[in-house]
């Protein structure tokens, strides 16, 4: 989901969010080694999932007639998570964790349009 708000004009700037999301999930075909250890698992499924959020700020500058010129400084944060296998076999009868791994990016964008 994106939204924005944007002054009309020769020269328009503009501000932009972003929000987004996703869920995969998947099932083991046949069996798997847990290396480093004598354990196996077969027939397991998992799920992982992705939310990202994010700020754009720019202008367009309408060059000749529709086709414009586009600039925009943003940030970025992207936030993966998933069950945490790990902690999970290294403390036996452990309650279900999860495992969340951020990143921020800072962007520049340059572009053409019409």
């Amino acid at each position: 989901m994106n939204a924005g708000l944007q002054l009309p004009g020769r020269v328009t700037p503009f501000v932009e969010g972003r929000l987004d999301g996703g869920v995969l999930g998947g099932t083991l075909d046949g069996s798997l080694a847990i290396p480093g250890t004598t354990v196996s698992v077969s027939g397991v499924s998992a799920a992982t999932w992705m939310v990202a959020r994010g700020l754009d700020v720019g202008a367009e500058l309408y060059v000749v007639g529709r086709a414009y010129l586009s600039l925009s400084l943003g940030w970025l944060r992207t936030t993966w998570g998933s069950a945490d296998y790990e902690a999970m076999l290294a403390e036996a009868g452990a309650s279900f964790k999860f495992k969340d791994v951020t990143h921020d990016t800072f962007l520049f964008k340059l572009g053409v349009g019409i």
